[in-house]
């Protein structure tokens, strides 16, 4: 299951890199080089992946800080009509996908917690979190249905960096979309890195293995493989992301977690039960 999002995430972000920034380099090629960084941050270690976020996560808010202060004045609200056109169940289904895609996801984080030194605070942190980058989400979606209007987002493959390119502050700044493309590449890699981490130590953890590095390279490469197979194209992704991922996350993400949760609690009251007796 985390191999599925895995892949997911890879072809994601060199579908965004091929289609907009790379055009003439070969998908192969972009797969590779960024596995292989992802490969270079988990040999190293989760506190390295980690330290190394604290680095570019202010760097990360402040370009979105930018781009969001430059889009301020091409703001036009009567964009966003006609508002409820699809109805209750159009809003239904799209809300099903917001919250599989970014949301759901973040059960991964749950093979990384025992890691953590102090785990009082990794509560608190992850609630946090979870709620900045939903509200970062809600602040890019706002922006592109005002500033390109809602047909124009929904039908556009990247509307945030068509959105980008809106920017022009007199005659000396203007096409700084690469600033999109820098967060995308930030943030992918990270996100892939950790989607990487769990899956390896899945594995491991699986087999009974004392360590998990023997299964990087081998996942890695399989990682290349897969994210082309599976997900042959942008076409195919969004199409699977939109109308079979909410169920699948969902499977993982929510009932499974649950159910693992009911099974612990009812486990543990029945051990407890016999050790009082």
């Amino acid at each position: 299951m985390v191999g599925k999002e895995v892949g997911a995430d890879d072809t994601e972000r060199e579908d965004k890199s091929a289609t907009i920034i790379h055009t003439k380099t070969p998908i192969q090629v972009v797969h590779t080089l960024f596995v292989v960084a992802v490969v270079m941050g988990i040999s190293l270690g989760l506190e390295v992946i980690a330290r190394s976020a604290e680095v570019f996560l202010p760097w990360v808010a402040l370009l979105i800080t930018v781009l969001i202060v430059f889009l301020l004045p091409q703001i036009e609200f009567d964009r966003i009509q006609p508002t409820f056109e699809s109805g209750v169940k159009g809003i239904i289904h799209g809300s099903l996908s917001v919250l599989s895609i970014p949301y759901m996801e973040l059960v991964v984080f749950l093979m990384i917690f025992p890691s953590v030194n102090q785990p009082k605070g990794y509560g608190s942190a992850f609630v946090k979190g979870s709620l900045l980058g939903g509200f970062v989400i809600i602040i890019v979606t706002v922006l592109c249905v005002f500033v390109l209007g809602w047909d124009f987002t929904a039908r556009h493959t990247f509307p945030s960096y068509t959105l980008a390119k809106k920017i022009q502050v007199g005659e000396f700044l203007q096409r700084i979309e690469v600033l999109v493309a820098i967060i995308w590449f930030v943030t992918i890699f990270y996100k892939l890195a950790i989607c990487f981490y769990a899956s390896v130590h899945g594995m491991a953890q699986l087999f009974r293995l004392r360590t998990s590095r023997p299964l990087i390279i081998p996942l890695a490469i399989l990682l290349v493989v897969l994210s082309i197979v599976v997900y042959p194209n942008i076409v195919y992704f969004r199409v699977f992301a939109a109308e079979i991922w909410p169920f699948y996350a969902i499977t993982f993400g929510l009932i499974i977690p649950l159910a693992q949760l009911v099974v612990s609690v009812i486990s543990e009251s029945i051990k407890n039960g016999n050790a009082s007796e």
